[in-house]
């Protein structure tokens, strides 16, 4: 069975991405799949990297940042509270922060964690590109057949009795160019006012998660029921 609701794509928050902004130096691909030669899903090393940062407000970081070129930044109490709730799929690795030219940090900041998700899932080929795109068959790397299917108009539906799901994915057989994660951290975002989160349910066509309401899931339920009943669970 596949299913478009176990899993949101993580995205920045509009406000937060007009403001600032961050990028990763010095960190190491320590794994590349050995057909297609791109960075396996978690396949980087963090230990001696920095995230440069541009903050020219100076305010308080938020607890989520999107880092240029992929991945996640994370405060410290976003990552302490996954750890407690034992969410799975993901690595997060400590990093120190470095103000760009003409920007400024708050002298009182929390800590801050690259974090790369690592759990694998099965996608539905024929939702997600109807077969049409080109997959690295050794790590999933997909890419657009021209003329066929574009990187934006695909629906991600993930097999749902291959046993325990991870809370934190980027695919498996195929990975789909975003970071998702369960309905459980969309909840905890929530529930403790996360700042700098936004997300979006992974089929096409439906609206962004209203954070501001308790209902969500319910309400994301009735927007998809119309364009996609079979693949809702019952």
């Amino acid at each position: 069975m596949y299913s478009i609701e176990r899993f949101f794509a993580v995205l920045q928050d509009i406000k937060v991405a007009h403001y600032i902004s961050a990028s990763l130096y010095r960190a190491e691909a320590k794994e590349k799949c050995l057909q297609c030669d791109r960075t396996m899903a978690g396949g980087r090393d963090y230990t001696r990297a920095n995230c440069r940062v541009e903050n020219p407000t100076g305010n308080s970081l938020p607890d989520f940042v999107a880092l240029y070129g992929g991945g996640n930044l994370w405060s410290e109490r976003v990552v302490a509270l996954v750890q407690s709730k034992g969410l799975t799929g993901y690595r997060a690795t400590e990093i120190e922060l470095v103000p760009l030219l003409g920007s400024t940090l708050p002298v009182e900041r929390q800590r801050y964690y690259a974090v790369d998700f690592t759990g694998r899932v099965e996608v539905s080929r024929q939702h997600f590109d109807d077969n049409l795109g080109q997959v690295c068959p050794a790590c999933g790397t997909w890419r657009p057949t021209r003329g066929k299917v574009s990187w934006g108009d695909k629906t991600v539906a993930i097999r749902t009795d291959l046993g325990p799901l991870p809370d934190f994915t980027t695919g498996g057989n195929v990975r789909v160019g975003n970071h998702l994660c369960s309905r459980a951290f969309v909840d905890l975002v929530r529930d403790h006012s996360f700042t700098g989160f936004s997300f979006r349910p992974a089929a096409r066509g439906l609206p962004r998660v209203d954070l501001a309401n308790p209902s969500w899931f319910d309400t994301f339920r009735e927007q998809a029921r119309t364009s996609y009943p079979e693949l809702l669970e019952e």
